[in-house]
Order: structure tokens, then C-alpha cells, then sequence
């Protein structure tokens, strides 16, 4: 869901008023478009179901006695699946112990390739590379043909990492997906800049978004300078980002089962493509982007340092609507994944044919290419575009694609998906901060999210008020 913050209508300077909120939007917007037209992206949304897919399978499988026990282990501070145990298999027995094994592998492959902070401690308590090799084989076994492709007839082999998994820090701190994200998203508001309605607007605008860079959100470009010995431009900057975040995943680049930590991971793709531009003659990198530009500027970063530029090639979905998505029989684990998966078949082919209006996101709104976007209902543009978002904490959706009854069946999938970190993984109560507040102030309604709840993941965890 996409947050958006109430506007701060200024009635003195209405420009700066609106020109604020267009870059906010435009910031998290971008953060929708770049992450779901790229491999990076498709991967995470798959590892992500396939992870939630396993915690509701094994909730649902949990006998009465088990339930129980887990609860009141819970209440305890003691989770079900953690990654300090270190003897589990007398508590859980046999078959959770194995469950539990490919849950914690999912998870940490997860957080380590969006970002490593997240995973605090447990980072060192668990075998990163076999882990992540783990976690592919899984997620392609369980998504063969279905967002993956096939596995080759006959292939016996596990997916395998050539190389050690290591992480890419700088002298600030770790480089990491998220932030190579937020960086790009930044620098999408900075392209706005040379549009004549953001010139008219109050110039403090440009200096907190200065102040803003100055932050852990500049960290990528600072880094990319330092490795690359000069100063970069913003396009380069965000050509660098793109193909960092296009890795080659094994099951959606091809079908083979090799590949290599360097490959796949982003923060690190992005370091050896800014380390191979440091021979390279700037004014090379100085060209207004296009697709023909865009293409051949990772064609060059791929041959200098022999990583290839990943791809989606399987069938993400097969879905004509976005309310063939909420209507069709799926798990709640499955419903949210569906959608974006949705969208990010439409982001790609967008990738196929126009790169550079995903790689520089912010070129979308600055010159007559944008008139597109007056109406983002048009069959040109709705796909770059979140569909469901949150305004003063209520919950909305495009009328105009799906109803009301849809809209519902995302909502209690997007909150109960959720839910299932918290139940096997986490202690104390749900958290609903990524979820619309105001849903969650009328009783009948909290009533029926809980009763919901109750029947996916079975753990006595409710919702509460605020």
C-alpha cells in the first residue's frame, strides 16, 4: 500500500504546496515502479509468498496440544521459529524442525538481499551461503511454472553459489538494496528540478531535499564516487542502480542452476559496475537518457565486468484485470504476490520496450511524455502506479478497476500476510504500522479483521485499537 501524507496547503504559495507533495509522490511512487519492473523486485515478492505460504501451512497443520504450548511459549518471549535456538528438535520435533529450517532460509534471504540491518544479530548465527542457495532451490521448486520457470527435464542439480556471500560496506556503512532504492528515488525528485513548475516553487524545497541526500539516501552515490575516483552525475548514478537491481536469478534469468553471490546480489553488482566507469571518459556518461543510450551503457558496465544484466522471462501472470487478481480462488499468502506480480508483468514489458522511463523514473514527469499521467486511469499508464493506498489513514482503491468487495478480499490479504511473520516468527503483539489506522477504530469491522485472522493463523493474536 502507498502512504500518502496530507498535503500542507498553503494558501500564501500554493506552488511550493503542491510542488511538496509531487515530489513525495513521485518518491514513493518510484520506489512501486523501480521495484516491480525488476528482477530484484520479482524475486523478493516470490520469495516472500513462498515464505508466507510455508508459515500458513504450518500453522494450519499445528494440532490443538501445539497450539497451546506455542502460545503460551510465545507469551513467554519465545517464537516459534528463531534463529538462536540451537537445538530445536526437542521442542519442535522432526518435521517442524525442517519447516522451520526452510522458513528462517527464506527469511534471511530475503532480508539479507534487501537489506542486511534488518536481520541484526542473526545475521552471524546462520550459514548465509547455504541458506540463500536453500531458498532459491525452494522458491523455484515451489514456483516452477508458476512465475518461474520450468525446471529442465531431468535436472537433478540444486542451485548453487559459485562464490562466497559477502556484504558491501563503505565508509559510512552497509550499501544495500533499500538504500540503492531510496537513493534512485531521491534522485527521481532531483530530475523534477528542471521542470518550470518546480523552479517557481519556494527554493527551501531544494535545500531540504539537498539535506535529505545528506543522508544514509546519498550513500550509494558518495560510495559509487569514491570507487569510480571522480564525480558521477545523476544519470550515471541511476544507470549504475538499475542494472544493480536487475540481478540474474536462476528461474527467472534461465534454467540453469549455477550462478554466483556477485550476480545476484545487487549492492555488490552495483560496486563492480561503479569500480569498472572509473577507465571510462565522462563524457560518455553525460547523455540524456533514451533506450538506446540506457541499453548500451549496460551492455558496456556488462562486458567490463563480465556480470550479465538479469532478466524475467517466465510468465508472471496470468491475470487480464486487476479484479481477475482479487476473484480468483487463491490463499491469502497468494492475493497480494498476484497482484504485484500483476503489475510487474506490465512494468517489464514497459522495461523490454522503454528501459529508460523505469532506470530514470522521474524523466516520466518533465516533459510532454507526462500529459500521459494527467490521467493515470489511462491504459498507457495505470500499471506505474501502486493500486492501493492510504490517505489519513483510510484505506482506498481504483474504483474504476475493482469494487468494493475486491478491494476487501486485498485489504484482509495484504494484513493477514502480515500476520504470519509475527505469528512464527515474532513475540508480543501484531503490528499494523504498514496497515491504514482508521480501518482498525470501528469495532464491528475490528471484529470481523480478527475473526478472519483467528481462522488463518489459529495463534490466540488479535488486532487491537490504537
Amino acid at each position: 500500500m502507498l502512504f500518502l501524507d496530507e498535503t500542507n496547503v498553503s494558501t500564501n504559495d500554493l506552488i511550493t504546496s503542491i510542488a511538496s507533495w509531487n515530489q513525495r509522490y513521485i518518491h514513493e511512487s518510484s520506489h512501486w515502479a523501480r521495484f516491480h519492473g525488476s528482477s530484484i523486485g520479482v524475486l523478493l515478492v516470490i520469495l516472500r509468498r513462498t515464505r508466507d505460504l510455508l508459515a500458513a501451512y504450518t500453522l494450519q497443520h499445528l494440532d490443538t496440544q501445539d497450539i497451546a504450548q506455542f502460545s503460551l511459549e510465545r507469551l513467554d518471549r519465545a517464537s516459534l521459529f528463531s534463529y538462536s535456538e540451537h537445538s530445536p528438535l526437542n521442542r519442535l520435533g522432526e518435521q517442524l524442525t525442517l519447516q522451520r529450517q526452510d522458513w528462517l532460509d527464506l527469511h534471511f534471504t530475503y532480508q539479507i538481499l534487501l537489506d542486511p540491518e534488518f536481520l541484526g544479530s542473526s545475521i552471524k548465527q546462520w550459514p548465509a551461503t547455504n541458506a540463500i542457495q536453500a531458498a532459491l532451490e525452494i522458491i523455484w521448486h515451489q514456483s516452477s511454472g508458476d512465475g518461474m520457470l520450468p525446471r529442465l527435464t531431468g535436472e537433478r542439480g540444486s542451485v548453487r553459489l559459485d562464490d562466497q556471500v559477502a556484504l558491501i560496506a563503505s565508509r559510512e556503512g552497509i550499501v544495500s538494496t533499500r538504500l540503492l532504492f531510496e537513493c534512485a528515488a531521491v534522485l527521481d525528485e532531483v530530475l523534477l528540478q528542471v521542470g518550470s513548475f518546480s523552479r517557481m516553487a519556494d527554493p527551501a524545497l531544494l535545500k531540504m531535499l539537498s539535506r535529505t541526500f545528506d543522508g544514509e539516501y546519498g550513500l550509494p552515490y558518495r560510495f559509487a564516487e569514491e570507487l569510480a575516483g571522480r564525480k558521477l552525475d545523476p544519470i550515471t548514478i541511476l544507470t549504475l542502480i538499475d542494472f544493480a537491481i536487475n540481478p540474474v536469478v536462476p528461474g527467472l534469468h534461465s534454467q540453469g542452476v549455477d550462478t554466483a553471490w556477485r550476480e545476484i546480489y545487487p549492492p555488490l553488482r552495483f560496486a563492480e559496475a561503479a569500480l569498472a566507469i572509473s577507465s571510462w571518459r565522462g563524457e560518455s556518461l553525460a547523455s540524456w537518457p533514451s533506450a538506446q543510450v540506457i541499453a548500451s551503457l549496460q551492455e558496456e558496465i556488462a562486458d567490463r565486468t563480465g556480470i550479465r544484466m538479469g532478466m524475467v522471462l517466465p510468465e508472471l501472470s496470468a491475470a487480464s484485470s486487476l479484479s481477475e487478481c482479487a476473484t480468483r480462488i487463491r490463499h491469502h499468502a497468494q492475493l497480494i504476490p498476484d497482484l504485484t506480480l500483476f503489475y510487474s508483468s506490465r512494468l517489464l514489458r514497459d522495461r523490454r520496450d522503454n528501459p529508460h522511463l523505469l532506470s530514470h523514473y522521474g524523466l516520466n514527469f518533465i516533459d510532454s511524455g507526462a500529459l500521459r499521467f494527467v490521467n493515470p486511469t489511462q491504459e498507457d499508464a495505470w500499471w506505474i502506479f501502486p493500486p492501493l493506498r492510504v490517505k489519513a489513514g483510510r484505506y482506498s482503491w481504483p474504483m474504476d478497476r475493482i469494487n468494493i468487495d475486491e478491494a476487501t478480499n486485498f485489504f484482509f490479504s495484504s494484513a493477514i500476510s502480515s500476520a504470519y511473520d509475527d505469528a512464527v516468527h515474532g513475540v508480543g503483539p501484531l503490528s499494523r504500522e504498514h496497515l491504514p489506522s482508521a480501518e482498525f477504530e470501528d469495532d464491528e469491522q475490528l471484529s470481523a479483521f480478527n475473526a478472519e485472522l483467528r481462522r488463518a493463523i489459529r495463534f490466540p493474536l488479535s488486532w487491537s485499537k490504537s
